[in-house]
């Protein structure tokens, strides 16, 4: 009966023990993780520990946030890469789609141009749609990385 009380009191103090370590680790979580929070009026935001702070041009004040975990920084200059690319796109194409229209008349110059300019602003849009899955993965990463 002696023995049994010893492994009843080891088994509780490991188990209150296992229940402190994680409640701690939650609060570390809830404290230090990131998610991403957007609106029409104030654009898109991080949030950490509850409060809502800049993102910056295209991520640079999120950047240096993430900077602790190797894996969300690569995932991020991905995200960086493509959001430019597929802006650039976007740009250029809509520039050939206003290049392509006379002004005067309102009628097309050159469909060719147009519709190759059409084609860019799609191709963009793509381009800078896939970034934000490297957005997402390298706060993934960010966040994986908290709980060590």
């Amino acid at each position: 009966m002696k023995n049994f009380s010893i492994v009843l009191l080891l088994l509780l103090g490991c188990l209150s023990f296992q229940m402190e370590a994680q409640d701690t680790a939650i609060k570390k979580y809830e404290q230090n993780a990131i998610y991403l929070s957007q609106d029409f009026f104030s654009g898109l935001k991080y949030v950490q520990d509850g409060v809502p702070k800049p993102f910056g041009f295209f991520g640079q004040k999120l950047k240096q946030e993430l900077a602790v975990s190797p894996m969300a920084v690569v995932d991020f200059k991905k995200y960086q890469n493509k959001r430019g690319i597929g802006l650039g796109l976007v740009l250029a194409g809509t520039g050939l789609m206003l290049a392509s229209i006379d002004y005067n008349t309102g009628e097309n110059l050159n469909e060719g141009i147009f519709w190759g300019g059409f084609a860019a602003v799609l191709v963009g849009g793509g381009i800078s749609a896939s970034g934000f899955n490297n957005l997402n993965r390298s706060i993934y990463w960010y966040n994986r990385d908290v709980l060590k």
